[in-house]
């Protein structure tokens, strides 16, 4: 089995990089709103499991 182990002080700014970056990318391309709000419901979930 394999563990990770993160700082979470370390994590957390760069993950909010990420989730700028993913907005950025979904406005630039114009692929709606609807998606944006998936999709950053699907980050955040993800993040949230990986917390946990």
């Amino acid at each position: 089995m394999v563990s990770w182990s993160f700082e979470i002080d370390e994590l957390s700014p760069l993950l909010l990089k990420m989730f700028g970056f993913q907005n950025e990318l979904i406005e630039s391309l114009d692929l709606g709103e609807d998606v944006n709000v998936r999709s950053s419901a699907d980050f955040i979930e993800a993040v949230q499991a990986f917390l946990n």
